[in-house]
Formats: structure tokens, C-alpha cells, sequence
């Protein structure tokens, strides 16, 4: 069994740090602990994203993304919103949902694992079940009132010291309008 481990681990190390389809869960490796996420000026930044909801009667209400997600494990609610809620590039010819000898290996022994990655790197717009799951949320959370559109901005914000405290600047980066 111990020489089973020590035959593993390389192969694990390599679908952990080279691999395109990330890391395997679980796994036997401890996160890579790299430090603070800094813009070019090396100014501490992040990503955000805010929802606001737009109803029927011209009035808007902020919602956050927790209790928009709140049935969601909490270490995985920005790794949803990016799939679901951000938009990306048009996927290429090539796509993942293509068909190659690899591709449709995997898609017959994993089928989640291309679908995950073609969600996760290219968007064709919103996915329709994505917007049925929004319209349902909307009536859960807002209960009497009709959600007409869910808009989700993202930001990156970049934090600088300022006047003896850390001081947020906000700056939009993409925008998707989901129409209920």
C-alpha cells in the first residue's frame, strides 16, 4: 500500500499544478499558500461581485451574493457565481464540447469534467436552467413582488493605504443582465 502512495503522489502532484482539469478531490496536498493576490503596483486586490435585482414596479434592491447563494457551501460561492453568473469569451471551434480523441474519452468516462471546463473558460450566455434557478430564488427571496431582470456587476477592488487606514477602489470590470 505505502509503495501504491508513493507511485501516486507524483501523478496527483501533476493533476494538482499542471493539468488543465485541476486538482483531484480529494487529495493528499496542502494549499500552495502564495501570498496576497496584488495588482501591477503591488497594491492588494481582489474580485467582487454585486447583484442588484431590478422588479416590475421601477424599483431595484441590492442582494448579496450569500443569500443569493445561501444554500451553498461558503468556500465555493465565488467558484458558482463565476460559472453561473460571469460572462466570458464565446467559446472557440475547438471547444471542450468538441469532439477529439481525448475530449471524447472523457466525455464518455467523466461527462461533467468538459461541460465544467467549457462553463468555467467560455459562456454562450446565460444557461437556461441558471435562469429558471434565479426566477425561483427571486420568489423565494423577494416573495409578492415580481424580479424582472438580475443584473450581476463584477469589480476588482484594489485596496490603498490611505489616511492611516486601508481604503477600498472599486473598479467594474464585466456586467451580465440576466432578463427573468
Amino acid at each position: 500500500m505505502f509503495a501504491l502512495v508513493v507511485v501516486l503522489l507524483p501523478v496527483q502532484y501533476w493533476f494538482a499544478r499542471a493539468s488543465p482539469w485541476g486538482e483531484p478531490y480529494p487529495a493528499l496536498l496542502m494549499p500552495p499558500f502564495d501570498g496576497t493576490r496584488t495588482d501591477r503596483h503591488g497594491r492588494p486586490s481582489g474580485e467582487s461581485v454585486a447583484i442588484v435585482v431590478s422588479f416590475g414596479d421601477g424599483t431595484v434592491e441590492s442582494v448579496p451574493l450569500r443569500t443569493l447563494l445561501a444554500m451553498a457551501p461558503s468556500g465555493q460561492i465565488m467558484a458558482i457565481a463565476h460559472i453561473a453568473l460571469k460572462p466570458k469569451p464565446p467559446p472557440p471551434l475547438d471547444s471542450p464540447t468538441s469532439p477529439s480523441s481525448l475530449r471524447g474519452f472523457l466525455k464518455r468516462v467523466l461527462p461533467g469534467l468538459p461541460l465544467r471546463m467549457a462553463r468555467m473558460n467560455y459562456w454562450s450566455g446565460p444557461d437556461p436552467l441558471t435562469v429558471e434557478w434565479l426566477r425561483t430564488r427571486m420568489r423565494e427571496l423577494f416573495p409578492g413582488r415580481r424580479a424582472m431582470r438580475v443584473t450581476a456587476d463584477w469589480y476588482v477592488d484594489t485596496y490603498v493605504w490611505h489616511a492611516d487606514r486601508w481604503m477600498r477602489q472599486r473598479t467594474r470590470s464585466l456586467s451580465l443582465d440576466v432578463p427573468l
